[in-house]
């Protein structure tokens, strides 16, 4: 009878649990939603520039010639973007600013709904079914709905950032978890092209390309290229000629490769936002603690050095980084299982931040993923404690991130930065535990 009342009493409290995730969720969706049509409507931050580029692309079928109006309003609002993400979002500004915001925010709430799926559906079974040697089953566990609820409300500073500055954020979150996933579903091609699609939006996913390589996805590799040569050119060829592609990619690599994001963005004419607290990248970071004369510099700091030296220290230590990052990805290979497999993917998705020349608190939304992912070990019984204390301090070190948000003091001195290596070392051993477990069993069973 004492098991039957326990058993009764816990249907109803699991379905209170999940009608009460469900709510919050919805109402997370729906804020973001919110948040974003009216930024939109208002022209406000980024959606301002979106839509100004992409009016003048679907009025001139061109890009804007002019990139040095002292009025920015009237200059090429995307300069740090390939060509062609201009012409794909040319067709938004078809029926005016205000039916171009309300579509921009209903593609937020279904990237943010997807990403959320994604979470529930894939990232938390595997990270609770660390057994199974393939990639998660697309049906939801029991209880994953309820992490990934909890996982959002660490992330919601993250999901705010996004919503206020109504940037591609969301859409590149859900264009790389979706290529992820069907990676591990072995799908190359449809996974290859996913993930070109994100790193010719952003740029910074293309660090994905180095996971695929890390995992030995030759094919998915292949794809990625192909798809991102395809997409790149091919429409802008078609629209705007040959001749006039050629001169607008030239204009983006003089503008971004060879321009001040090359140089690390420490130009004392760049706008504050570029070198100030809001940017947290490891060349600025280094710049603010080490260069001597820095307008923002770090009060603590006692040293000081040119600007050479801080640079070529910056990049040694991205360097390091960046090769570890690699070195591992590479020793995990397909070993593990799903847990290890999307807790890699997840140290080189937040490599999409902590390599970027620019790291803006709206970017910290990519970290949801291995948000979710340290939720799920974190608090899953019958993982090793060690992935259970790690896993914890990883969630600590991610809500002291986002407690530390309004103070300029720890932003300036990089506070979100050095929360994203740890969470991606904390991530990497977890992978790295699962990946040496794996190959345990298949020496013993070899035997």
């Amino acid at each position: 009878m004492n098991n039957g009342g326990a058993i009764a009493h816990a249907r109803p409290t699991g379905a209170v649990s999940r009608r009460l995730a469900a709510a919050f969720l919805i109402w997370l969706a729906a804020s973001v939603g919110v948040i974003s049509a009216w930024r939109g409507l208002n022209l406000k931050f980024d959606f301002q520039h979106f839509y100004l580029d992409a009016a003048y692309t679907w009025e001139h079928e061109a890009l804007n010639p002019d990139l040095d109006n002292p009025d920015k309003t009237l200059r090429r609002q995307l300069p740090f973007y390939l060509p062609v993400v201009s012409l794909a979002i040319a067709p938004l500004a078809a029926g005016g600013p205000q039916a171009a915001a309300l579509l921009w925010a209903a593609l937020h709430v279904a990237c943010l709904a997807y990403c959320l799926r994604v979470a529930a559906a894939r990232v938390i079974p595997a990270m609770r079914s660390p057994s199974d040697s393939r990639a998660a089953s697309d049906a939801p566990v029991a209880g994953a709905w309820m992490l990934t609820a909890l996982a959002a409300l660490a992330s919601l500073p993250a999901m705010y950032e996004a919503a206020k500055f109504n940037q591609v954020s969301f859409i590149t979150l859900a264009l790389v978890a979706a290529g992820v996933a069907a990676v591990l579903r072995r799908q190359p091609v449809s996974g290859g092209a996913l993930l070109a699609a994100a790193a010719i939006l952003k740029i910074l996913p293309g660090i994905m390309l180095l996971w695929l390589i890390a995992r030995r996805e030759w094919r998915a590799g292949a794809w990625f290229i192909v798809w991102g040569l395809v997409l790149t050119i091919l429409p802008c060829v078609i629209v705007f000629g040959w001749e006039a592609t050629q001169r607008y990619h030239h204009e983006w690599v003089e503008y971004n490769v060879q321009g001040a994001p090359a140089r690390g963005l420490v130009d004392d004419t760049l706008d504050e936002h570029f070198v100030d607290r809001r940017n947290q990248s490891i060349e600025i970071v280094a710049a603010r603690w080490l260069l001597d004369g820095h307008a923002h510099r770090v009060g603590l700091s006692p040293v000081s050095l040119d600007e050479p030296t801080v640079m070529l220290l910056a990049r040694g230590l991205k360097g390091l980084l960046l090769l570890a990052l690699i070195a591992i990805g590479w020793h995990i290979g397909h070993a593990g299982g799903a847990r290890g497999q999307w807790c890699l993917a997840g140290a080189f998705m937040l490599g999409m931040l902590v390599f970027s020349p620019l790291l803006r608190q709206y970017y910290l939304i990519w970290a949801f993923p291995a948000v979710a992912a340290l939720t799920a070990a974190a608090l899953d019984n019958r993982a090793a404690r060690s992935i259970r204390t790690l896993s914890m301090a990883g969630l600590v070190v991610w809500l002291l991130g986002m407690a530390l948000w309004m103070l300029e003091s720890a932003r300036s001195a990089g506070a979100h930065l050095l929360m994203l290596i740890v969470i991606g070392a904390i991530l990497l051993w977890i992978a790295l535990h699962d990946a040496r477990l794996s190959r345990i069993a298949l020496r013993e069973s070899a035997r």
